[in-house]
């Protein structure tokens, strides 16, 4: 016997970690963004009136988690009201946290089907940023389309560690001679050194250098940093405080004497190392610090066991000297039957139609969501 029911506010999601760990046991993999301790870190930036949560047991087990938000969002110049996938400016990837693939088969229409008997109103059901190995996209793919938009707006670039022989091999002889010119100025300074940092006290320590060196440049001089947002700062500090303890945060610097070069603030799941985020010091740029930090990792990690993928988490233009695999990254966008839903989504499709008659761009735009919940 299968049930779901929707439950409201951050505490209820909450009081799901400990069987949360239990069910993610069964999964057959499970990344960074299934597990609670993302979930933890994510919840302090939202309003408790907008956190919702999707529960479904089958035979009293718990088998099914989905964290929601309600928010705004506008779409084809229409104003709609959004529930989406738990997420915020920080969220790479989302998704529904299942024990199983089978499981997760047709969660969108019981989930929907939940929202109207908990009365909860909406027009747009938002899935963004979707791996193609996501339980999502295996529900989307498996359940009739109805009123649905899905669009690829980016793409994520990742590597398989192997022997970094093998990786070289791939790259043009311009980018090889590149790196061996960054690599023979480097090694021509005193105290160069790679540091990679694991554990509590190491990230502890490491993350001020990483701020620091984060902020460099055109970040610092538009404000953007993470040091020079309070939010996006405890956001990161939750992620160490939460998964640093397991051995799953990582810290990693480039530094000569007492410079910090570059840094990279991974998260490792399993047998994937994501880079979350990366900053290099532009003063030394022609040491391309970046590029050698990033190198050092491949080589760090070359055909091991336990680390067999490291993720870049986007699709930067520079990723494409180093010749990565690329894994499309998809919005879903799932309409309501009301009246409001219904001329957003007819005004899409209309001038999707129309431009491709004039033979002009395949996909129409899509407004991205204009008044999020905070």
């Amino acid at each position: 016997k299968r049930s779901g029911r929707i439950l409201t506010g951050k505490r209820a999601i909450e009081d799901l970690f400990p069987s949360w760990h239990e069910l993610l046991r069964t999964a057959s993999s499970a990344e960074f963004y299934h597990q609670p301790e993302w979930f933890s870190a994510l919840l302090p930036m939202l309003n408790d009136e907008d956190v919702l949560v999707y529960v479904e047991k089958l035979e009293e087990e718990l088998s099914i988690i989905v964290p929601l938000v309600r928010g705004n969002f506008t779409f084809a110049g229409i104003p709609l009201k959004s529930i989406s996938l738990l997420h915020n400016g920080y969220s790479p990837y989302t998704d529904y946290i299942a024990g199983n693939d089978e499981e997760a088969c047709g969660v969108m229409n019981r989930m929907t089907g939940a929202l109207k008997d908990a009365r909860i109103g909406w027009d747009l059901f938002y899935c963004p940023n979707i791996s193609p190995h996501s339980h999502v996209e295996r529900d989307m793919q498996g359940t009739p389309q109805g009123l649905r938009v899905v669009q690829q707006k980016r793409v994520c670039d990742y590597f398989r560690t192997e022997p970094y022989e093998v990786t070289l091999k791939r790259f043009s002889a311009n980018f090889r001679g590149n790196l061996r010119k960054a690599r023979n100025k480097l090694d021509e300074l005193p105290n160069v050194r790679y540091e990679w940092h694991r554990d509590p006290e190491g990230l502890r320590l490491a993350f001020p250098e990483f701020l620091q060196v984060e902020a460099s440049g055109w970040k610092w001089l538009e404000g953007t940093s993470i040091l020079q947002t309070p939010e996006a700062r405890k956001f990161y500090e939750n992620l160490i405080e939460n998964f640093g303890p397991h051995g799953q945060c990582g810290i990693h610097l480039l530094k000569q004497e007492n410079n910090i070069l570059a840094g990279q603030f991974a998260l490792y799941q399993g047998s994937v190392c994501s880079l979350l985020k990366i900053g290099y010091d532009e003063v030394f740029s022609k040491l391309a610090p970046g590029n050698m930090l990033l190198e050092a990792l491949l080589k760090r990690h070359q055909g091991e066991d336990e680390i067999q993928e490291i993720n870049l988490i986007s699709g930067m233009e520079w990723h494409k000297n180093w010749k990565p695999l690329v894994m499309p990254i998809s919005n879903y966008f799932q309409f309501n039957f009301n009246s409001r839903s219904l001329l957003a989504y007819s005004l899409y499709q209309g001038k999707k139609w129309t431009e491709s008659l004039a033979g002009g761009v395949k996909e129409a735009p899509v407004d991205e969501e204009s008044a999020y919940s905070r």
